[in-house]
């Protein structure tokens, strides 16, 4: 028996919904320009010693992108620690996190032609400018790589990769996630991309929305 969509109009439950949570999280880092590879960005990031930042804006892919590169510099044999804050993230916590890190960075010292500790921050912008410089100090006389997202600038970090999104980057998502959409699918397509104002994980959201619906 072969598997169809429902007609539109038809709304799909959770677990049948191309745009489920789980789904998402599964999509791999592509990059938004043509001829550049996910791999070919992993290795500028790689060949800097794990130091320097993704710049985009929000729903970009940089989280994305970062996951990739936890992922590549684990397998080379660095241990990472990660931190994660954003701007709900209270001052104390975020103060506490950048705290965590140095303390565990300060007296360590990889030894030659070991692999270094590599820190990941998702949301470096938004520690305080204090703490980012302290926890590149001990970084750097821990010979640890700093790899850090934010919205504007490398905030002290050499820019490696600039994120951003197209509505070919958009299609190209949607299409591994629903390979055979309905026409009405593929005008909710351009609706998502023109509301979300070019942020793709909202306009997937929109799209998980528009599925449950049946639009």
């Amino acid at each position: 028996m072969t598997n169809r969509l429902p007609d539109p109009g038809i709304g799909l439950p959770a677990d049948q919904n191309p745009f489920r949570t789980d789904r998402l999280e599964s999509l791999a880092f592509r990059p938004h320009d043509p001829g550049r590879t996910a791999a070919g960005v992993v290795q500028r990031f790689r060949a800097a010693g794990w130091h320097g930042a993704v710049v985009g804006p929000h729903g970009s892919g940089k989280s994305t992108l970062l996951k990739r590169l936890i992922a590549d510099a684990a397998a080379d044999g660095h241990p990472v620690a990660e931190v994660f804050v954003n701007r709900q993230t209270p001052r104390r916590v975020r103060r506490a996190e950048a705290a965590r890190v140095v303390g565990a960075l300060r007296g360590h010292r990889s030894d030659p032609g070991t692999p270094g500790v590599v820190i990941a921050c998702d949301g470096w912008c938004h520690l305080p400018p204090w703490e980012r410089r302290r926890l590149r100090r001990a970084a750097r006389a821990a010979g640890a790589g700093v790899l850090g997202l934010a919205h504007l600038s490398g905030w002290g970090l050499p820019v490696l990769y600039r994120t951003r999104t197209t509505p070919a980057l958009l299609a190209s998502l949607v299409e591994e996630l629903q390979p055979h959409p309905h026409v009405a699918a593929q005008a909710g397509l351009r609706a998502a991309w023109s509301a979300s104002r070019g942020n793709i994980r909202d306009a997937l959201f929109r799209l998980y929305d528009r599925s449950a619906a049946g639009a």
